[in-house]
């Protein structure tokens, strides 16, 4: 789901995701500021540019849309065992995101990336869980309910995701998420008695 890891080009060691981890430096403990849509579009409008001018054509998977969202850190996150597959899925899904000359960004699969955030929601998710979660997972699912023309998922459904993806979900975090669907879209999206 990085953008070096998506498509491998062969086994990397371990030292190599070492390499790409952030490291923390002594005055730099700020968290970076937060990207607007307009401030984002414009980055991957000139990284497209410069693809396209050096004959390139690259598609590049993304999980979610706020900050540090295109990078490789999201894929440490990730079971290896998961990546191809998502990678697959993302393909087939083929949401785009962006897609100029030289560069196209494809969304993660809906369901895997609203467990994501259920994931941290539940507090099971290598960072904390941000304010944005639950209306974020609550626009996940509507895509994806979108997509398969469904109006609502099993409470039994979205435990099956979790677990397929390695992820923790909750009741209490289910039932969140419904009230959260439910002001966004006036109905509840999960049946939480199967």
């Amino acid at each position: 789901m990085g953008c070096n890891i998506s498509r491998p080009q062969g086994a990397h060691p371990a030292d190599t995701l070492l390499e790409i981890a952030p490291v923390m430096t002594a005055g730099h403990n700020n968290l970076p500021p937060d990207l607007d849509r307009d401030t984002l579009l414009r980055a991957l409008t000139n990284v497209a540019h410069y693809l396209n001018s050096q004959r390139a054509n690259i598609t590049v998977i993304s999980v979610g849309g706020a900050n540090e969202w295109f990078n490789n850190r999201t894929v440490l996150f990730i079971p290896k065992a998961n990546r191809e597959y998502l990678t697959q899925r993302a393909f087939a899904q083929n949401e785009t995101v962006f897609d100029r000359p030289g560069l196209k960004v494809l969304a993660a699969p809906w369901d895997y990336a609203m467990c994501a955030k259920l994931d941290r929601c539940a507090g099971a998710g290598p960072t904390s869980a941000k304010p944005y979660d639950y209306s974020d997972a609550a626009t996940y699912l509507h895509r994806y309910l979108e997509i398969y023309n469904l109006t609502s998922v099993t409470r039994s459904q979205v435990y099956a995701w979790a677990a397929s993806y390695m992820t923790t979900v909750t009741d209490a975090v289910l039932e969140r998420l419904n009230s959260e669907f439910y002001s966004k879209y006036d109905r509840s999206d999960i049946d939480m008695r199967t």
